[in-house]
């Protein structure tokens, strides 16, 4: 294979025809099984959906994985690697989210430069359509003079919000967003889009397969393919920064209190003792007034204290 490509062999070549029917056969075999009795559809480069990811197998070592900034309970693998086509060399970025059991779901890869020609975005779009059984919802970027043509096209039960205004102004002022989810646009660079007006959406909704793509007149651009559940992320999706609740302030009313002082809890139950506190205060200060060493109003690091 390696040596028809270096002689410039392209892949409608028939006699390509036998090897990839080989390698078609040996990836379904290899390709990792998802939980359930049945495989999802929604699959980025034999990582579909759902599946359980192969932790001790070869392809799963090549990622760079942690846990996860964004969902907590969440294991976060990335890739990227240098590739080329005939028509040029491109950087492509492979991205897997899966749960503590392996179960993968979120799955994206993300391509520049991708290489368009003039009917292959639309040809692309078909082949997924014939592969996932069902048609997309397509979705045209804005025209505009001197920039690139964008589609989104998306299947399943994915759903995409256009962001308001409060969040397109978090992403320009470079301030971190409120909530832990995902955005796609349609360029692949949030603050270009959210600086210039270009549409910003929020995934949300159930599992499904996004593709999107951009590309000038001369037929060069992005690619990105996205296969995401983001119902399995909508449990983990609350802010760190949690809106205060009544336990919290309980809480912090513990932690502004002295020890000496009773809680806002006793006080409300019965009536401080007044005699009875000065009493005892006096009685704290005469027993602090014995160890006072006569520095005065001087602080004597000895005893901690002026």
């Amino acid at each position: 294979m390696e040596a028809l490509i270096q002689r410039g062999v392209l892949p409608s070549d028939p006699r390509l025809a036998n090897e990839q029917s080989k390698c078609q056969k040996q990836s379904e075999r290899q390709e990792p099984q998802p939980i359930g009795s049945h495989r999802s559809v929604y699959a980025v480069r034999g990582v579909a959906l759902g599946a359980t990811v192969p932790f001790g197998s070869s392809a799963y070592r090549e990622y760079e994985c942690g846990p996860s900034d964004q969902f907590d309970g969440f294991t976060w693998c990335q890739k990227t690697r240098k590739e080329k086509e005939r028509r040029g060399t491109f950087s492509a970025t492979y991205s897997i989210l899966h749960s503590r059991d392996g179960a993968a779901v979120y799955v994206n890869r993300y391509q520049e430069p991708a290489f368009f020609g003039v009917n292959e975005a639309n040809n692309d779009i078909q082949h997924y359509s014939r592969k996932i059984g069902e048609s997309p919802r397509i979705t045209r970027m804005p025209h505009r003079a001197d920039y690139p043509t964008g589609i989104l096209a998306s299947w399943g039960k994915v759903e995409l919000e256009p962001l308001d205004e409060d969040s397109i102004k978090t992403i320009v002022e470079g301030r971190p967003p409120t909530t832990r989810e995902y955005f796609i646009d349609f360029i692949g660079d949030f603050n270009r889009s959210a600086k210039e007006g270009l549409p910003i959406y929020r995934v949300s909704g159930g599992p499904g397969f996004v593709w999107i793509a951009s590309f000038s007149q001369k037929g060069r651009g992005t690619l990105r393919l996205t296969a995401v559940d983001a119902s399995a992320l909508a449990p983990t999706t609350t802010p760190k920064l949690q809106i205060e609740t009544e336990e919290n302030r309980k809480a912090q009313d513990a932690i502004a209190n002295t020890i000496n002082q009773p809680s806002r809890e006793e006080a409300e139950k019965e009536p401080v003792d007044e005699a009875r506190f000065d009493a005892q205060r006096a009685h704290e200060d005469a027993e602090n007034a014995r160890d006072e060493p006569p520095t005065g109003e001087t602080f004597d690091a000895r005893y901690g204290r002026w």
